[in-house]
């Protein structure tokens, strides 16, 4: 299959679902699948927030609600199963009891095993159901294949090391575009999949609503070393469809929208080259680095303005030697940034300080003495007359 990867289609995989024009007016379900809200109904009745797991459902990346119909203004009203091999009618009480309804729509069963067997014939109209369906697959087809389990965690891997904790985003224009991924793996991709980090993320929360505070929930709880977080999205197009479906109305979507996206926790490839050993303590030849004053910044103590730019060399020297290895100071050590700033800004001294960061080119941890008030060591570098201007 011929595999297109322009550059800008790179970031698009992200953002389609990102961008996306804002869905029409939201359908409401059907009157036979839409019972009348009867307020004073007592709160134990309605299982709106009770959820289900069937196989292939309980993957990490959060689960539909498993909704009883609302209670109804009348009792008596009758209420079906969907399963046509079942047929089971209730009075509505009863079925707020117990019915359960699909995780996609308003249709509703008497028990779960009627919800699971009917799942064949009711994907045919649940656009939605059907799409998330090839959501799971697509998560669980990522972990079963090894060529695509590995160059993911490759991506997801280097991400991190390079921009910090964050989520790998794949996404599909179609649900026939993740069939024919599903079929033919890396070679059916359209778009390679996009790493963006939790500071990113935030930037477009506000059109993904709860679904982005959940990644970023996730990101800051999930183990680099050992997996990293895949979200899927597949838009709703014309696609959607199989052929030969009957030409029945589909039920009312729970969330309609352009786009389904689920994500999971996925455990990193075993012998993935970025992947690092096992964490067994401080290893005995780590590297060690010492920060001090480069020379000729004498007068650290001074007051006024030349002590001011003294020590603002010895802040930008610490800076600069660490940006080398891909450390920034001020987002992964807030609290020893706020005390290098202190000691520009206010002379305020600060006891040696040790921080054990991650070298970005090697992956490998090192332990870093920081010494803003000692004295200078020999470096060759800070005889540049552009030295203030080097990293600002």
């Amino acid at each position: 299959m011929t595999r297109t990867d322009p550059p800008d289609l790179l970031v698009s995989t992200v953002y389609q679902d990102i961008k996306v024009a804002a869905p029409g007016p939201v359908s409401r379900p059907p009157p036979c699948e839409r019972p009348m809200a009867r307020p004073a109904a007592p709160a134990h009745f309605n299982k709106r927030h009770c959820r289900s797991f069937d196989f292939l459902e309980a993957l990490d990346g959060g689960q539909a609600a498993d909704a009883s119909p609302e209670p109804s203004a009348d009792e008596d009203d009758l209420m079906t199963c969907s399963n046509a091999r079942c047929g089971r009618t209730e009075t509505m009480f009863n079925a707020c009891l117990y019915f359960k309804s699909c995780h996609s729509c308003y249709t509703y069963y008497c028990s779960r095993l009627c919800r699971r067997e009917d799942w064949d014939a009711h994907k045919a109209r649940c656009v939605y159901g059907r799409v998330g369906s090839v959501c799971r697959h697509v998560l669980q087809f990522c972990r079963d294949s090894g060529p695509v389990h590995r160059a993911f965690s490759r991506i997801a891997r280097v991400g991190f090391l390079s921009r910090g904790r964050g989520v790998l985003f794949l996404g599909f224009p179609s649900p026939g575009s993740a069939d024919n991924f599903l079929r033919f793996g890396l070679e059916g991709l359209l778009l390679s999949p996009t790493y963006l980090s939790l500071r990113e993320l935030a930037t477009h929360a506000a059109p993904l609503g709860s679904y982005a505070r959940e990644l970023a929930a996730a990101g800051r709880l999930y183990e680099p070393a050992e997996c990293f977080l895949l979200s899927v999205s597949v838009a709703v197009g014309p696609g959607a469809t199989p052929p030969g479906a009957p030409a029945r109305p589909a039920p009312a979507p729970r969330s309609p929208g352009p786009t389904v996206r689920k994500f999971a926790k996925v455990a990193l490839a075993a012998g993935s080259p970025a992947r690092p050993p096992p964490a067994r303590g401080r290893e005995p030849d780590m590297e060690t680095l010492i920060l001090t004053p480069p020379p000729g910044t004498a007068g650290l103590d001074q007051d006024g303005e030349a002590g001011r730019r003294a020590r603002e060399v010895a802040f930008i020297h610490i800076q600069r030697e660490l940006r080398l290895r891909g450390v920034f100071l001020r987002h992964e050590f807030p609290r020893v940034y706020e005390q290098l700033c202190e000691f520009v800004e206010a002379n305020r001294r600060f006891t040696p300080t040790t921080i054990y960061p991650t070298d970005r080119r090697t992956g490998r941890p090192f332990m870093c003495m920081i010494m803003a008030a000692s004295e200078p060591r020999a470096l060759d570098w800070v005889a540049s007359a552009n030295l203030l201007d080097d990293i600002m």
